[in-house]
């Protein structure tokens, strides 16, 4: 017989909320499925329904349809399963006990978890250096600073060596060198661990750089799902990069054709439905090379709101 693929599975997900006689839709039928080691992105602006995703996944909220699966097994009705297999921030560091010195918190999470004193030793003393918090072990938690607060909330999710990671914005208050550190780290735990990887964020640059896959949701619906590259493909977006000999020659002609463009040096960036006919406008001798490129995660998201602000 074989081996059941592992995945998380999101049958027709919903979840509406009742205010009174007011029905508020935060998730309409969504489905999506995760494969086991792979790296995902949530994207969607405030409200588009990402947050309400993930504390279903973790069980911290209960759908008002649909399920959720993890290998094939249900988390509503198996309410310990996200705690044996999930690892999770969720955005404002609320894992953390504010009164309690980092070690204090990773020392009772640990035992939380069950961990082995040796391998909490370990574990812990890795982590504190990784996340350049060795001098800071004995700092209470409310005295840090945000981004401080973001690093100890992490650690403590990974504490356990969870297969299933999910982040809720992990970048949110860290400076430029712990975004860089952060950056690496998602990437060494997906490679090395095997961890599937869960991001929810606002940070396009932390999706192009660790995520293969992003799912965008917009006003609680998902709007697309796919592998970063084939997004930024679509044969939808019509951009393209066009280097030339003369390029006052192709300003000229792009501009009397109304078309708007960016020019770096002798390269024209500029977007067209109908490319035969832009090519036209000049002579071939000015063309050197066209290349057509895809679509920026930026340019993926103003599409999936675009014409319902």
């Amino acid at each position: 017989r074989c081996e059941a693929i592992r995945m998380i599975t999101i049958d027709n997900v919903t979840k509406i909320y009742t205010k009174g006689k007011k029905h508020i839709t935060a998730l309409k039928d969504i489905n999506l499925s995760i494969p086991t080691g792979s790296v995902v992105g949530f994207l969607g602006s405030n409200g588009a329904g990402k947050t309400t995703l993930i504390k279903i996944l973790c069980n911290l909220i209960t759908p008002t349809y649909g399920t959720v699966l993890i290998d094939g097994e249900s988390v509503q009705r198996n309410p310990s399963l996200p705690q044996k297999k999930i690892g999770v921030v969720l955005e404002g560091a609320r894992n953390l006990y504010n009164f309690l010195s980092i070690e204090d918190n990773l020392k009772y999470f640990s035992l939380l978890n069950s961990m082995e004193e040796q391998e909490f030793i370990s574990t812990k003393e890795r982590l504190l250096s990784l996340f350049q918090l060795d001098d800071k072990r004995k700092s209470i938690v409310n005295e840090l600073s945000r981004g401080m607060q973001q690093k100890v909330a992490i650690m403590i999710a990974i504490l356990k060596n969870p297969e299933i990671l999910v982040l809720d914005e992990p970048t949110l208050g860290l400076d430029i060198i712990s975004q860089i550190n952060m950056k690496q780290f998602l990437l060494d735990v997906v490679k090395n661990r095997g961890t599937t990887l869960i991001i929810s964020t606002h940070d396009a640059a932390l999706v192009n750089d660790v995520c293969e896959k992003i799912a965008i949701f917009h006003k609680g619906m998902l709007r697309e799902y796919n592998t970063l590259d084939a997004l930024k493909q679509a044969t939808a977006y019509n951009g393209y990069r066009l280097s030339v000999q003369k390029s006052e020659n192709v300003a000229q002609k792009l501009r009397a054709a109304n078309i708007s463009y960016q020019i770096e040096g002798d390269i024209f960036n500029f977007v067209t439905e109908d490319l035969k006919n832009t090519i036209n406008l000049f002579p071939m001798e000015d063309i050197v090379t066209i290349e057509k490129f895809g679509r920026s995660i930026e340019d993926i998201m103003i599409e999936n709101v675009r014409g319902d602000a």
